[in-house]
């Protein structure tokens, strides 16, 4: 992936090759784009069906899933994934969990959310 997430915003110099990531669903491009609408964009809906591709195949997209549907109010889908996260990836309560959550928040910081 670009280390600049300008490079994968619209106009940006990868996005080409991110979309035609996305398209074919890349778990990586499928997690950043999602965090890019909950983050940039402010739409969440659309970040959670998105991440719904990866879940719960993928660790860092489970736990966004969760997340975010924590964010809709949605605790039953969030509950929903937390368990899942559980059951296929680790225990809820550990450091590697702690740090998955630190570096959830430092990347949604990377799309430079609009102030509220």
């Amino acid at each position: 992936m670009c280390r600049d997430p300008n490079d994968i915003f619209i106009g940006g110099r990868c996005r080409g090759f991110f979309e035609k990531c996305l398209n074919v669903g890349n778990i990586d491009a499928v997690y950043f784009e999602s965090l890019c609408l909950a983050s940039r964009h402010r739409d969440l809906e659309a970040a959670v069906a998105l991440l719904e591709k990866n879940v719960p195949n993928d660790d860092e997209s489970t736990l966004a899933y969760g997340v975010l549907n924590m964010c809709l109010g949605d605790l039953v889908k969030a509950s929903e994934a937390f368990q899942q996260f559980i059951q296929h990836h680790n225990q809820f309560h550990s450091e590697r969990v702690r740090k998955m959550c630190n570096s959830l928040e430092w990347k949604l910081s990377w799309y430079h959310p609009a102030q509220m």
